[in-house]
């Protein structure tokens, strides 16, 4: 009898025993939520860090782009109904990587402006106008209010001409809100390209 109850005495759960089981059981899941916490601190650090060098990449690219567009257009002749040299490597970089072109066309059209070139400015325009909308999108939508300021002619109507071609039912509000033209004819186009928007 005397073996029994020793046995089964050491069996009973005393309040120690359970206190010293909770301190174990909470400093183990204090433990994983630890590893997990740092696990997800360390994902984070590696996916910010491949989102900056994905963005360094990008406008590294751009920048390149960029060089390459400009001194491709400074030797580039456009003739109407023709792909230039400078066109066809636009497409190129476009199908490469299509951020990385529309970063480097707009790069390329803000260095090209600053050269006060209006000859090179017209010609990067008219290629321009040879590029599809959906590559270009916003960049294009920027051209247009860069080049109708410019204060050359050839350059206005280079804008008006790229904005026919394109085809796009949003640039009616933008050439409606626009300025009039001071020269009748440019003007008068202006309408026809308008009134060639709304017909589509």
């Amino acid at each position: 009898m005397e073996g029994i109850y020793k046995a089964q005495s050491s069996n009973v759960t005393t309040p120690s025993t359970l206190k010293n089981k909770f301190e174990a059981l909470n400093s183990y899941f204090l433990k994983e939520i630890y590893k997990s916490s740092n696990l997800s601190r360390k994902f984070e650090i590696s996916s910010s860090t491949k989102n900056d060098t994905a963005d360094t990449d990008i406008s590294v690219l751009s920048r390149s782009y960029a060089d390459q567009i400009i001194r491709s257009a400074k030797l580039d002749e456009y003739i109407e109904g023709e792909r230039s040299k400078t066109e066809m490597l636009m497409d190129m970089f476009y199908k490469s990587n299509k951020d990385a072109f529309r970063d480097g066309f707009q790069k390329a059209w803000i260095e090209i402006y600053k050269l006060k070139d209006s000859e090179l400015m017209s010609t990067f325009v008219n290629i321009s106008s040879g590029i599809s909308y959906e590559k270009l999108q916003d960049k294009a939508d920027a051209l247009i209010f860069g080049a109708y300021a410019h204060q050359s002619t050839k350059v206005n109507d280079a804008i008006i001409r790229a904005v026919e071609s394109w085809e796009q039912k949003e640039h009616i509000t933008i050439l409606e809100e626009l300025k009039p033209c001071d020269i009748n004819w440019l003007e008068e186009y202006k309408q026809q390209v308008i009134e060639h928007l709304r017909d589509i």
